[in-house]
């Protein structure tokens, strides 16, 4: 058995008082101080430092751009943070300011880390000129036209309400205009779009035909090709250094593509007044001639690896060579510097000039190579040949079904022209025929594709 051992009596520790407080209460205060500290640190100095609310942003028109203080955020039907404070807030679409509105935002302090304060902002449209008015339609024109050449849709490529944003912003920008639905109507490139423009109650007849025509089958379409004989009469295109054959055509009538599974090429009667188609391509040569007058067009200063890609045609050299690699909207700035440097209209061959052409040169055999050499005929070379031909009409896969002149001139009226009409190259290493339609858009460009010039004699 364990004996019992006496411990030795010590001193208690006591904490001596703090000018003359007791240590119990100082403590306390030190203990609450500590706590306050650790509320103010985590329940309100992020909101003091950072102070604000979401801002969720709504207006009228659909998918404008929003900035704030003269900062761009992005699309105006959404939320952002926007710090305490007065702010300007401006909304814009295709370039045209809609609104410009100050708002007031004020400064929530609580536990704002954790808190999403939230505030609705709703944005009232100004004073909208016509001009910006007209510009945001023809903007939602364009989208629609860009989203008829998408024929399928999925996780990855998801369809937009194309037709429903347009109707929007007709409302609300208070556009009365039927000629507008009519033109979109003339895009339906996928059940998609079918289903959201038969949902809108639009009772016009070109509109109703578009729908018509976009529900219909695959079956053939449009009126058997037949050829009339036209005979053409040779001039030149004459400006300085360049210098360009052509063949002169009167008014003709005829029946341009053929029937057809394919909507876009169905055979359909057309008339053309009096132009001039050159005899062959633009050249290298003239190509460089153009780029001498305007270097904005030389390949180093457009950033676009397909733009005159595997070519140099910035030596002035005469060649017979064709230029290809340009764009639509390149070769548009072309003929305008032609126009200026003859006095005389200069313009890519609409679809139905283009095919008239190559009409009246049917007997000719296809072109093998790039290098389009004139013999002197009446009739145009190289029409059908290695390249893809650029025209000035815009693509619009419903218009041969419907009304192709008035569609055609709706399009012009409101400037839609995202995908233009090429002509004559090779499809699946095949030669295509005259009837055959391809498309490329404005900017593009491709090694496959050139163009020829026509124009106006006075």
């Amino acid at each position: 058995m364990k004996k019992h051992r006496e411990l030795p009596e010590v001193e208690p520790v006591r904490l001596k008082p703090v000018f003359g407080i007791r240590p119990g209460v100082y403590l306390l205060v030190l203990y609450t101080i500590i706590i306050v500290l650790c509320i103010f640190l985590v329940c309100f100095l992020p909101g003091i430092v950072k102070g604000g609310r979401f801002v969720h942003f709504s207006l009228p028109v659909s998918d404008a751009g929003l900035e704030i203080d003269g900062v761009y955020q992005g699309a105006a039907d959404y939320q952002y943070f926007v710090p305490s404070g007065t702010h300007t807030v401006k909304v814009s679409k295709a370039d045209q300011t809609l609104s410009e509105q100050r708002i007031s935002v004020d400064h929530p302090l609580f536990l704002t880390w954790l808190i999403h304060y939230h505030q609705d902002a709703s944005i009232a449209l100004g004073k909208v000129s016509d001009q910006a008015k007209q510009a945001v339609l023809r903007f939602d024109l364009q989208e629609i036209a860009r989203y008829s050449t998408v024929k399928d849709y999925d996780l990855v490529t998801v369809y937009p309400p194309l037709y429903a944003n347009l109707v929007r912003d007709m409302q609300a920008l208070g556009i009365d205009d039927s000629d507008a639905l009519d033109l979109a109507a003339q895009f339906i490139g996928s059940k998609e779009m079918l289903d959201e423009a038969g949902s809108l109650h639009v009772s016009s007849p070109l509109f109703q035909a578009a729908l018509d025509a976009a529900r219909a089958g695959d079956g053939q379409v449009g009126l058997r090709a037949s050829n009339i004989d036209i005979t053409g009469k040779r001039t030149s295109l004459d400006a300085g250094l360049f210098t360009q054959a052509g063949i002169s055509y009167p008014d003709a009538t005829f029946v341009m593509g053929d029937r057809s599974t394919d909507k876009s090429s169905a055979g359909i009667q057309v008339t053309t007044g009096p132009f001039t188609i050159a005899t062959t391509p633009v050249t290298q040569y003239q190509w460089a001639l153009f780029m001498q007058a305007h270097p904005e067009w030389s390949k180093s200063a457009v950033h676009d690896d397909a733009y005159l890609a595997g070519e140099d045609p910035s030596v002035l050299v005469p060649t017979s060579t064709a230029v290809t690699g340009v764009s639509a909207k390149a070769a548009d700035a072309f003929c305008a510097w032609l126009s200026e440097e003859t006095g005389k209209l200069v313009f890519l061959p609409s679809e139905a000039q283009w095919s008239l052409a190559a009409m009246a040169s049917r007997s000719r055999a296809s072109q093998k190579s790039l290098e389009y050499v004139d013999d002197g005929s009446d009739t145009a070379t190289g029409m059908l040949g290695t390249i893809w031909q650029i025209t000035s009409t815009p693509y619009i896969p419903l218009a041969r079904l419907t009304d192709y002149a008035k569609v055609q001139a709706l399009a012009e009226r409101y400037q839609v022209s995202n995908d233009r009409v090429v002509k004559g190259g090779l499809m699946a290493g095949k030669q295509s025929s005259r009837n055959t339609v391809g498309a490329i858009r404005v900017d593009d460009a491709s090694e496959l594709v050139g163009f020829r010039i026509a124009w106006m004699d006075n």
